[in-house]
């Protein structure tokens, strides 16, 4: 029986394992580090948020194994069915020949008085053979699906260890900091404001605040973000990881972020804002706006509620602070970040006994970035005061 044949490369079965994005979704990440080397990076972010469980791996072989284990044990159940048949007709010529033994015997007829015997040794010789037969075929039936079941089992294994390791969180880190400051250049080139003209206390100028895409409001988000056939960029927003970086730190990454720059210049302030898609690099819903110190009209940080559907989340309503700026246009700058509490649930997917969070460790604190911005924005404004 030819043996069925399966792909070698692990990335052909992704279809087959729904909480992973598409093959093509991470080819296309493969193209662009082909073309560019300075992409590669992405691929390893790719791996990092969509992790591969081995046991998720070879199911197609998985399924294969069982129906060949089954067939194994039908055929051998035919086997075992057809030898009991024929053992039953072999008893025949036994009892006939036992039966023409007495026979004979009370007959007294020396003549025929060894037909009986020749009768039950042919009997016994069609017993043994169809015995020998049995376990010939039975024999055969074994190791003709056990080789076959071998070999899917030694590509299932082959599989599992091309599972690539997810990159150290440590990396991933220092990753996401290139990526905000590439993004932050982009800010300042974007709305022509001297950054260094303004240095606030205690704050970065350009100022940032950022917050997982998934807490956004729905009417901020970009069109293809709520696409229903965007399967791949769906799985991008709702990606997710917790960390323990060195020196005690932790950290909160996610696959999409919404992010705003608010530059501080010498009599003007700049807004850049975006979707950033940290596993493909791309910029989604970008916008870009100048205003006067005195448009800005009031700052807040608002308590907010989202309702978000994440396989990490006990509950589908959590806590999403928001950082409002308010202008004299009627317009509002705003973003909802994660609240510690929103990233103490994304810390039950590590498994328990990790350490616990202070959030005096937490790497880009937004609720901290949020109050620092404030305070930054508060001291300007007073500056600008007619």
């Amino acid at each position: 029986m030819p043996i069925r044949e399966f792909s070698r490369d692990i990335w052909d079965y992704l279809n087959e394992i729904p909480y992973m994005p598409s093959r093509q979704d991470r080819d296309e990440l493969v193209r662009r580090a082909d073309e560019n080397p300075r992409h590669a990076k992405r691929i390893h972010i790719w791996d990092y948020f969509f992790r591969l469980n081995p046991n998720d791996v070879g199911k197609p072989q998985m399924r294969e194994i069982a129906l060949l284990t089954q067939r194994r044990e039908i055929e051998l159940a035919e086997n075992s069915a057809r030898t009991i048949r024929m053992l039953w007709l072999a008893m025949v010529p036994v009892i006939v020949g036992v039966g023409l033994t007495y026979f004979l015997a009370s007959q007294n007829d020396q003549t025929l008085r060894f037909s009986g015997p020749f009768v039950i040794a042919l009997g016994v010789s069609l017993l043994i053979v169809i015995g020998m037969l049995y376990w010939r075929t039975r024999n055969r039936i074994q190791t003709v699906y056990q080789e076959m079941i071998d070999e899917l089992q030694k590509s299932v294994r082959a599989l599992r260890s091309k599972v690539p390791n997810p990159p150290a969180d440590d990396q991933v880190h220092r990753w996401l900091q290139e990526d905000l400051d590439w993004l932050a250049k982009q800010a300042i080139k974007q709305t022509g404001i001297d950054a260094s003209a303004v240095k606030p206390d205690k704050a970065d100028n350009p100022l940032c605040i950022l917050g997982p895409a998934q807490l956004q409001h729905r009417d901020l988000v970009p069109r293809p973000f709520l696409d229903k056939d965007a399967v791949d960029l769906s799985k991008h927003v709702k990606a997710a990881r917790f960390a323990f970086l060195s020196g005690d730190r932790f950290e909160d990454f996610y696959g999409v972020y919404s992010v705003e720059f608010i530059i501080l210049g010498k009599d003007r302030l700049g807004n850049y804002g975006c979707f950033f898609d940290f596993i493909t690099g791309k910029i989604y819903g970008e916008h870009v706006s100048e205003m006067y110190y005195k448009d800005v009209v009031s700052l807040s940080v608002r308590e907010e509620y989202r309702q978000v559907n994440m396989s990490w989340l006990q509950t589908p309503t959590v806590k999403a602070p928001t950082f409002a700026m308010s202008l004299a246009s009627g317009n509002t700058i705003e973003i909802s970040f994660a609240s510690a509490e929103y990233v103490s649930l994304l810390k039950m997917q590590l498994p328990e006994g990790t350490n616990s969070i202070d959030p005096a460790q937490w790497v880009r604190n937004p609720e901290s970035a949020a109050q620092k911005a404030i305070e930054a924005l508060r001291a300007e404004l007073q500056k600008h005061k007619p």
